[in-house]
């Protein structure tokens, strides 16, 4: 009998251990909801965070929600830089939302 399933989890241990004795593992030809899907299950598999890049603040967002929806973690954004920014409080802000991100992101003590 043929499992799509049990093959995909299957694919996904074995990407997720890749990635855990590799720095990175590089997915292509995915689009739409099944790139976070894959993400998210991968995530199940490694012991590393997993750093999903978009092109755009829009699909990131999207991208976000479909992570929070594929796996048990929280997704973060990293705020876009928007020109033409109205004042400085506002880049200080978005600044201060990056630095959160990244501080995140360095912090191997409490891994998801």
């Amino acid at each position: 009998m043929f499992n799509i399933k049990s093959q995909s989890l299957d694919l996904f241990g074995r990407i997720g251990k890749l990635l855990d004795s590799s720095r990175a593992v590089v997915l292509e030809g995915l689009w739409g909801s099944s790139a976070p899907y894959a993400a998210a299950n991968i995530g199940k598999f490694s012991k590393r965070r997993i750093f999903y890049i978009t092109s755009h603040i829009d699909q990131a967002d999207q991208a976000a929600e479909d992570l929070e929806l594929f796996s048990s973690g929280q997704a973060e954004v990293f705020p876009g830089w928007e020109a033409g920014l109205p004042d400085a409080l506002s880049a200080d802000q978005i600044a201060q939302e990056r630095l959160a991100v990244t501080e995140k992101l360095l912090d191997n003590e409490n891994l998801p």
